[in-house]
């Protein structure tokens, strides 16, 4: 899994400087991370370079590389499940199976896109009742201009079924 980081994000996990990602071609294994915080509590927010679906969990506690590393898969893990692909994401994205490679933030176009979805958040009140796992699978159902007004649960599907 390559994972690209925002400033903040690798700040937040006390990260030391990492390595611009040198390409372009996004798959599956590609997310990028960014946190925010909402009602004064932090969230990281990671995205797929490849399809834009997005997953939410706290920031609290999490505050070195492993922490993140197992947090993000458990969450991950989580989507993953409710949109019946466990075994998508245990065989070919799971960090804790394939290991990770960090890197600098993959893309400016999707960094723009996750700080969208932030200020989305952000302006919608009733996401504060939501769990960060509800949160992430209304965000995953919201068509987004980037991906041709489709939502990136279906860009998700279209993916696995083109091969991943």
């Amino acid at each position: 899994m390559r994972i690209g980081h925002t400033e903040k994000a690798a700040k937040k996990i006390n990260l030391p400087a990492l390595p611009k990602a040198d390409f372009n071609d996004f798959t599956l294994k590609d997310w990028s991370v960014s946190t925010f915080t909402l009602n004064r509590v932090p969230y990281f927010l990671v995205m797929s370079a490849n399809t834009y679906l997005s997953c939410i969990f706290y920031a609290k506690g999490v505050n070195d590389s492993t922490s993140f590393i197992k947090a993000m898969s458990f969450n991950l893990g989580e989507l993953f499940d409710h949109l019946n692909h466990s075994l998508i994401y245990r065989n070919f994205i799971d960090p804790r199976s394939h290991g990770s490679t960090l890197f600098k933030s993959l893309s400016k176009s999707l960094i723009s896109n996750m700080n969208r979805r932030i200020e989305e958040m952000k302006m919608t009140e009733r996401l504060l009742e939501l769990s960060p796992h509800e949160i992430s699978i209304q965000l995953n159902n919201v068509p987004l201009g980037v991906l041709n007004n489709t939502t990136p649960e279906k860009q998700l599907n279209v993916v696995i079924k083109n091969g991943i």
